[in-house]
């Protein structure tokens, strides 16, 4: 006798052989906020769910649906592909955010998951049947080796140690059909996400105008006309999006029809990776608004932090406010007429030495601007450089001693990491003027937190970066002729972005273009090591600007 059951179990089974891809998949399994999974409230996320591309990169605005995406192909790779998958976030932190936040509500709200996953308590790993997720940080290497997994997704790409990208990617090689997902809201143009989307079919949403039937795209400011010019002003209210070819008001309540419309439209159709992006403009929810938006774009006249916020959050585009990086022109206006190794005049000698696969240094000696009614001795002290240059790291400490000893610093400043053993010795080598530096974000600004029993000092990185930069648009920084090249290129790396911090006050934060940024820290840590030889200096007087 056949059963009602062995009957829901025949028809079940010809269902899941009919879901051939995760759209379908997500449409048939998934229940979000109480309800199954639709496609009308974000149609642009349609298509990412069901690219084959092996690189799929979704550079976003924020609030946009796509973490559900990750969700969702993560799910159907496990449950139809049967994959074990690799999803990264930035910290160890994160994943357990995400196991707890994303993951756990997922599960509990949907019987057909709940049914999949066997085993879900630790934290990292969730078992499936013969499938497994691993939720790992970006940030250990150890922990993202020997996983082979078919599908990787890496959530928040601006925010991970971009270093380990290529070793997550590893992981799926030798798998039959691998897929890597990169999601992440950008930050500054040629970083992190935006260095593959720049490499990918660049493909953006368009829909059909209910007017003239002409397929386009919201497209700041083209489509939005600002009624109003402060964000106290009440004609905000009459705020509305437009067609840029026809000029027919498109009305926000309407894009649950306008949009259903929509396509992707690549800007480059040979390329292996598939890239997309989608701005606010196209939200259905209350951020999508045209008020919302011009009341985010206004704010931005008066406040970097609001700028940088609409730029990468509401557009989803990667943005340098004005002023938050040098020019090669600015450094360049800071060379004088003598040559490096030039014998040093002032009896103040500041050495910087950063620390990566080369040891940079910088050179400095330091004369006072008796016109200056600064307090802090940076800020009224003009730094004269007179050497700067690489040294190989395999020659090691006994170089870095001889560079000192050389120059008679009285203070030097080594970064702490990577080698924090030889950057020990050297400061116990020479107590008293060298010190290991740490960054620390609790340390005020412009201030040095010392601890002689360490040989280390601790200082907040954006304050002292804002001080040493500043140095090239004052001019307080005189530059040999024969600076190299090198130098100069590094000095333009930094970048100051704005941001806002968990209780919403705004805060900056320098960010690296391309990690080429050695010089700039060798010039950071010389510019603290002039606390150091103050220090040391007692009564001697530091000289007069030549």
């Amino acid at each position: 006798m056949i059963t009602h059951d062995f009957l829901e179990r025949i028809q079940s089974g010809l269902e899941r052989r009919g879901i051939d891809r995760c759209s379908k998949w997500a449409e048939r399994y998934r229940v979000l906020k109480g309800e199954r999974w639709s496609f009308k409230e974000f149609p642009w996320t349609r298509e990412p769910h069901d690219c084959k591309s092996e690189y799929i990169v979704i550079r976003k605005a924020a609030q946009m649906g796509f973490t559900e995406v990750a969700l969702n192909l993560t799910f159907y790779k496990i449950d139809i592909i049967h994959d074990d998958c690799l999803y990264v976030l930035p910290t160890e932190s994160d994943a357990s955010d995400f196991s707890s936040g994303r993951f756990d509500p997922a599960l509990a709200e949907c019987e057909h998951l709940q049914k999949l996953f066997s085993d879900v308590n630790n934290v990292g790993l969730k078992r499936a049947g013969n499938s497994t997720l691993y939720v790992r940080g970006s940030k250990s290497r150890s922990k993202l080796k020997s996983i082979p997994t078919g599908h990787i997704t890496l959530d928040e790409v601006e925010e991970m140690a971009q270093e380990n990208i290529p070793l997550a990617f590893e992981r799926a090689s030798g798998q039959r059909c691998p897929q890597k997902l990169l999601i992440s809201t950008p930050i500054v143009p040629k970083k992190g996400i935006d260095v593959y989307y720049q490499n990918s079919s660049q493909s953006e949403f368009n829909f059909k105008c209910p007017g003239c039937n002409s397929y386009i795209t919201f497209e700041f400011p083209d489509s939005l006309v600002i009624t109003g010019d402060h964000v106290n002003d009440p004609n905000l209210a009459n705020c509305h999006y437009i067609c840029t070819r026809c000029k027919k008001i498109l009305k926000h309540e309407d894009k649950w029809e306008y949009l259903s419309t929509g396509i992707y439209v690549p800007k480059f159709k040979d390329r292996e990776m598939t890239g997309y992006t989608v701005s606010q403009l196209y939200s259905m929810r209350p951020v999508g608004t045209p008020k919302n938006i011009a009341l985010a774009y206004l704010k931005t006249k008066a406040d970097p932090t609001e700028e940088q916020e609409f730029f990468n959050s509401k557009l989803g585009k990667p943005h340098i406010v004005a002023n938050s990086q040098l020019c090669e022109a600015e450094v360049d206006a800071c060379k004088k007429p003598y040559l490096r190794r030039t014998p040093a005049k002032s009896k103040i000698i500041t050495i910087g030495i950063d620390v990566g696969k080369h040891f940079h240094y910088e050179v400095d000696e330091w004369y006072e601007d008796k016109s200056s009614n600064e307090k802090l001795i940076n800020e009224r002290a003009v730094a004269r450089l007179l050497d700067t240059n690489e040294i190989p790291l395999e020659e090691g400490e006994d170089a870095l001693i001889k560079l000192i000893r050389s120059w008679k610093a009285t203070g030097v400043v080594i970064d702490i990491q990577p080698e924090q053993l030889l950057a020990y010795r050297l400061a116990k080598r020479f107590p008293g003027i060298c010190y290991m530096c740490k960054f620390v974000s609790s340390v005020a600004a412009k201030h040095i937190a010392f601890n002689d029993n360490e040989r280390q000092i601790n200082v907040n990185r954006t304050s002292w970066l804002d001080l040493s930069l500043k140095r090239f648009r004052k001019q307080s920084i005189k530059l040999p002729v024969d600076i190299p090249p090198a130098y100069v290129e590094h000095m333009t790396k930094l970048i100051r972005v704005y941001e806002k911090d968990s209780d919403g006050n705004p805060v900056g934060r320098y960010i690296s273009a391309d990690d080429t940024d050695h010089y700039a820290f060798a010039r950071v840590y010389a510019e603290i090591a002039l606390g150091i030889a103050n220090k040391n200096r007692r009564h001697q007087t530091i000289g007069t600007p030549i």
